[in-house]
């Protein structure tokens, strides 16, 4: 009770401090929404690998499932913070680098695109995962299921971006 008082009036104080910017910080009890939100979300992902280890299902299966949700999850962040001009920009940017690695396929040495940088950083991704399971002693994952999760984390977040980017905004 006493900390919630004291915390709502931090709020308002650093509300009077921001002047114009008012409108932009976040209530306490908005705050409070969205740790039960974020609790509830824990709790039900809790309950899906419960459910994968229950019913003794893949493992490969379970990174993707977890890399498109997390995707899906970032997306909407995406979608909900960043101005759809510079959303559209980056939508550009990334369809002109598939573009460029087709048309850059037929090289010698393979394409050298941003594609290949994204690859290396996923497999980078990857080696840092697998050296910190071994390093804490933590069961090391599938190094597929791993894989799997980031590339399916990756499209996600790019389906959301191009689909959200093409939809008009509501006024």
């Amino acid at each position: 009770m006493y900390l919630g008082m004291g915390l709502a009036g931090w709020a308002r104080q650093g509300r009077a401090l921001a002047g114009d910017a008012a409108d932009d910080m976040m209530t306490f009890d908005d705050a409070v929404v969205w740790v039960k939100r974020a609790v509830a979300l824990l709790i039900a992902w809790g309950l899906v690998t419960w459910g994968f280890s229950w019913f003794h299902l893949s493992w490969v299966l379970y990174g993707a499932v977890t890399g498109l949700a997390a995707g899906l999850l970032a997306g909407c962040v995406v979608l909900i913070t960043i101005p759809q001009k510079l959303q559209l920009a980056a939508v550009g940017a990334i369809t002109g680098m598939g573009v460029d690695w087709v048309t850059s396929l037929g090289q010698k040495g393979g394409p050298k695109t941003a594609i290949n940088t994204l690859a290396t950083a996923i497999a980078n991704a990857i080696a840092g995962i697998m050296n910190a399971a071994e390093t804490t002693s933590l069961p090391v994952p599938p190094r597929v299921a791993v894989a799997y999760g980031l590339w399916c984390f990756v499209f996600g977040l790019g389906l959301v971006m191009l689909l959200g980017s093409m939809q008009k905004r509501a006024k």
